[in-house]
């Protein structure tokens, strides 16, 4: 319970001890139901209507608090009715309590209880006949039924207990075990075994039915049925393992070896794929000396499953560990090569195999078969050299790799390897040749230019060196790194002309790569170690020239920069101006040029800059936002409006030019009307932007210009009629100056351009309620209705208004309304039910049976409306008005639907009893479970 009801409970507690305690059992009696009365009344009441629908957590959360106080209340009342000797009350009291939470195991226990101390015992067995019904799958209950039948010594009664129990819950074994044992316990043994196999006919595929079965028969003995039931399982499951580790172990309990092995084959029969049968028969086999056996069990293994690696893998290692057959497993072996021909680990546990015998030519063919096979798999060629070297055969090691250059001519791994001999064997014309080679294969690789240019260098063959490194370059004249290792070469070489040579490499890099920065920037590092700086302006200008305009602020900077650092800022501004011209769209060589010009004190200059820019990017913020900024920090604000009145010109439905523009005007300048007519003018370009208007309300509220404010609004509405802003404000502002009247008209101007949208007519029902206007409100709720007749928050807020004014009738007549214009609506039917159920009205239960029936009348094939008539009837215990409604469904029922209602009907007539009209229903429904709903009456029956 929560915090808000314990409270509610400890003062019942303290209230009903002290009567107790004073032995007041009548006064008891009276002040229990008095309580439940009003506690039944507030449980619908106290819940928001955001929770009434049954399927909320709240609702279930506040409907077992309500259930909780109820069964306390009921125990108190059940003991005063006792303790005056009023049994049979006492009892009814349970049946209330069971209405009310038929889950709850500890209300039936307290019914059977009072009843066993009175002797009645068939009605302890109703009583939890009724507990079943209501909780078919909780076997608490069939036990305790099962409990009572025992103590009453009604011993064949518990077996059909539990048999209920078993069609109702056929997939639960506890029922199954629970009837077993019964069946035990009175010795009928072979009932036990039937109650079994009639749960492995509705469980074939489940272990532990099975697994029960035999546990019974091994008690008795039966050895023999214990195998022919797993035989059983095994029929109905021959995929599943656990079926034949089962029968396998029951059979080893017997000491049969031979029906052992004939399980597990049987399981490969089944399994072929599976490595786990293979693995419990040789196992098996294994612990009884059967190496044959266990070797032919494999081999069954390896030609069910050709490419099974681990199945070679296994047999082999039992072939060499187990039999010492070395031979033999070099065979498995080469069938494993031979059907898995391009997968190395056949191959790899061939060669291992074959050095533990030192037979290097047959591991060079098994190793020449994996080349062939396996063209682009290193493994073999390495395995091959290594054999190869192992026995001084250098020359076919060579050649070993000059097969997998051939054949992966890409793969800088055979070179390397090819050349780790070749330097061993001193053959460096070879190694210079095999260099060459990967080059030619590979040109965009500087790895084999590399290569070959270390060798080279180590000969001391410098123009051989430079020659390999221009090479590279004339195959790949945009790659940095090649103009930078012959110039790295050059740096630490002693050649005399090797200034002269890194020049003419670095104007080859400009020349190849006319706009990248990196290889002026290159050439620029000569120069300026040189301290050669007009040949480094001109090299940036030449960048500044060559480059695209997308690179061209970057030559530009570089530029600027080396002039800067000579002090000659003339020729700075000039640049920028050069950029500019190719660039007029790209902020960042404004932004120069002003920084520029800043650092030479030229104001004017900078002014004229950012005015260009604006000159050529009308349209963006930036350039509008620097010179502001600059003419702000200098002071010159008239024309730092000017530049916001030329920003709003380019640019009028830019919202945050008028804002900048107006924020100046007011904080800085105090010019709050040339704001106020900015505004306007940005209202009378923007008609249909709320944010201009805001701006100017805002504005004009400041001034308390409250006529203005109206006048402002009054426009928004006449270009904004779905704005809700503008009448929202418009009636604020109204309401601020008591204008009550304005502010209804401006609502129902409103309503008027809106008549489906709730927060108008939500808006004016608030001051109309604050006037106390009551017909008008009535009269708004009706013109909400009348503009949105399909949308019950109209009727809902009409009736409120209503039933708040006693005007019970006229409520009714409301929501008959809302019927008439939405007869398939289910809200409408339980409004009007919820409303009478709440009422005084003297004649409500005959009037929501009217309503009720109106809407099965309107919606005769839709089920939601039976099973609200059906929820009324069964509080009044009236089943066979229950059984005529669910029949008049089926009756008027689509045949789409029909098996829905039939169902139903079937239902109510099975829990009635009436189990003769369920079995008709059903046959006469044909529906597709039909015949094991009519096995299950007839059992019943």
């Amino acid at each position: 319970m929560n915090q808000k009801s314990q409270p509610k409970v400890v003062r019942m507690e303290e209230e009903i001890q002290a009567l107790k305690d004073q032995m007041k059992f009548q006064e008891i009696i009276c002040y229990c139901e008095a309580a439940l009365k009003k506690n039944e009344k507030q449980f619908d009441e106290s819940l928001p209507t955001s929770v009434r629908g049954q399927g909320t957590f709240e609702y279930y959360r506040q409907k077992n608090e309500y259930a909780n106080i109820i069964s306390y209340l009921i125990e108190q009342l059940s003991f005063a009715l006792e303790k005056l000797d009023k049994f049979d009350e006492a009892i009814s009291c349970w049946d209330k309590a069971i209405q009310v939470d038929n889950r709850n195991k500890s209300i039936y226990e307290k019914k059977s209880n009072i009843l066993e101390r009175l002797g009645r015992q068939d009605q302890v067995i109703e009583c939890w006949d009724q507990a079943i019904q209501n909780n078919k799958q909780a076997i608490h209950f069939y036990d305790k039924k099962a409990q009572a039948l025992n103590k009453f010594n009604r011993l064949q009664e518990v077996i059909e207990c539990w048999h209920q129990g078993i069609v109702k819950n056929q997939q639960n074994i506890e029922f199954y075990i629970q009837k077993s044992n019964a069946l035990i316990k009175q010795e009928r043994i072979e009932e036990a075994l039937d109650c079994w196999d009639f749960g492995i006919k509705n469980n074939i595929k489940n272990l532990w039915f099975y697994v029960q079965k035999t546990s019974v028969l091994e008690s008795l003995g039966r050895f023999k049925e214990i195998i022919e039931c797993w035989d059983t399982g095994i029929q109905s499951n021959a995929n599943d393992e656990k079926f034949y580790t089962q029968k396998a172990n029951a059979l080893e309990k017997q000491g049969k070896t031979n029906e052992i092995i004939e399980c597990w084959n049987q399981a490969i029969l089944y399994n072929k794929w599976c490595v786990s049968y293979y693995d419990q028969l040789s196992i098996f086999l294994e612990r009884i000396g059967k190496w044959d056996e266990l070797i032919n069990c494999w081999y069954q293994a390896i030609n069910n499953n050709e490419n099974n690696f681990k199945f070679y893998k296994t047999c082999a290692t039992h072939l060499i560990l187990n039999l010492g057959r070395v031979e033999e497993a070099i065979d498995l072996w080469d069938k494993g090569i031979n059907r898995n021909l391009t997968s190395e680990q056949f191959y790899l546990e061939k060669v291992d195999l074959l050095e533990t015998q030192g037979k290097y030519l047959q591991i060079i063919n098994c190793l020449n078969k994996g080349i062939e096979n396996n063209k682009n798999n290193q493994y073999f060629y390495s395995k091959k050299a290594q054999t190869l070297l192992w026995v001084k055969d250098f020359e076919s090691a060579l050649k070993c790799w000059d097969q997998g250059i051939k054949n992966n001519t890409q793969k800088k791994y055979y070179y390397k390897e090819k050349a780790i001999i070749l330097n061993k064997l001193g053959r460096i014309n070879e190694l210079i040749s095999l260099w060459d080679q990967g080059i030619k294969n590979n040109i965009y690789d500087d790895y084999y230019y590399r290569k070959k240019a270390r060798v080279l260098d180590e000969l001391g063959r410098s123009d051989e060196v430079l020659e390999c490194w221009m090479s590279g370059i004339n195959n790949n004249k945009n790659q940095e790194i090649y103009y930078k290792e012959i110039q790295k070469y050059l740096l630490g070489s002693n050649r005399k002309m090797k200034e002269k040579e890194i020049m003419e490499v670095l104007d080859l890099g400009i020349k190849n790569n006319k706009g990248t920065i990196i290889f002026y920037q290159q050439k620029i590092n000569a120069l300026q170690k040189q301290n050669n700086y007009e040949q480094v302006i001109e090299c940036w200008q030449q960048g500044v020239n060559n480059s695209y305009s997308a690179y061209k602020k970057e030559f530009s900077s570089k530029l600027a920069s080396v002039l800067e650092s000579l002090g000659r800022f003339k020729e700075i501004i000039e640049c920028w101006d050069t950029g500019i011209q190719s660039n007029a769209n790209d902020e960042k060589f404004y932004t120069q040029k002003a920084n520029a010009l800043e650092k030479q004190g030229k104001t004017n200059e900078i002014i004229e800059c950012w005015n260009q820019a604006i000159l050529y990017n009308k349209w963006c913020v930036s350039y509008y936002d620097q010179l502001s900024i600059f003419l702000e920090r200098i002071g010159k604000w008239d024309e730092l409006i000017n530049c916001w009145y030329q920003a709003i010109n380019n640019n009028e439905n830019n919202f945050k030019f008028y804002k900048t523009c107006a924020t100046h005007l007011i904080l800085n300048l105090g010019r709050v009307e040339e704001a106020i007519d900015l505004w306007d003018k940005g209202i009378n370009r923007n008609l249909t932007s709320e944010q201009f208007y805001l701006e100017k309300v805002d504005l004009l509220e400041t001034q308390g210009k409250y006529l203005q404010i109206i006048n402002c609004l009054n426009k928004g509405i006449e270009n904004n009629k779905n704005n809700q802003y503008f009448y929202s404000k418009k009636a604020q502002t109204l309401l601020w100056v008591k204008d009550f009247e304005s502010a209804l008209k401006c609502w129902d101007q409103g309503i008027k351009n809106n008549t489906q949208k709730k927060y108008y007519y939500k808006e004016k029902a608030i001051i109309l309620n604050k006037l106390g206007r009551i017909n008008e409100l009535i009269s708004l709720w009706d013109q909400g209705i009348k503009n949105n007749i399909y949308d019950d928050y109209y009727y809902r807020k009409k009736a409120r208004v209503l039933d708040e004014l006693g005007r019970s009738d006229e409520v009714l007549e409301c929501w008959m309304s809302g019927i008439n214009n939405n007869k398939n609506q289910e809200i409408y039917y339980k409004e009007i039910q919820k409303y009478l159920l709440g009422s005084n009205r003297k004649m409500k239960e005959k009037e929501i049976m009217e309503v009720l029936d109106l809407g099965i009348k309107n919606n005769k094939g839709t089920i939601i409306f039976y099973q609200q008539k059906i929820n009324a009837l069964q509080k009044q215990n009236n089943y066979e008005q229950v059984i005529e409604c669910w029949q008049q469904g089926v009756n008027n029922s689509y045949s789409a639907y029909k098996k829905e209602f039939s169902s139903k009907l079937v239902q109510t007539l099975q829990e009635q009893k009436q189990l003769k009209k369920a079995i008709i229903e059903v046959r006469l429904s044909n529906s597709q479970n039909s015949k094991s709903i009519l096995s299950q009456l007839k059992n019943e029956y």
